[in-house]
C-alpha cells in the first residue's frame, strides 16, 4: 500500500510500488518521487548494459566455435 495516496495492490512487489511513486502517486512528495525516477532510470541503464554485454558475449561465443570447427 503506497503511504502517501493510500493506494493498495493485492499482490506485493516492489517494483510496482516504485514505479507508481515515480510516475503516478500525486500525493507523493516531489522529492522521493525524483528518488525513484532517477533509481529507476539507473536500474533500466544497468539492465541494458547487461543485455548488451550478454549480447557480445554470445556472439563472440559463437565466433569462436565456427572457428573451431575449421
Amino acid at each position: 500500500m503506497c503511504k502517501f495516496c493510500h493506494k493498495k495492490w493485492q499482490c506485493a512487489y516492489i517494483s510496482i510500488l516504485q514505479s507508481h511513486l515515480a510516475n503516478e502517486c500525486t500525493d507523493c512528495p516531489e522529492e522521493i518521487q525524483n528518488y525513484w525516477l532517477r533509481f529507476i532510470a539507473a536500474k533500466d541503464s544497468l539492465d541494458d548494459d547487461d543485455s548488451a554485454s550478454i549480447a557480445s558475449s554470445t556472439d563472440s561465443n559463437k565466433k569462436r566455435k565456427v572457428a573451431s570447427n575449421d
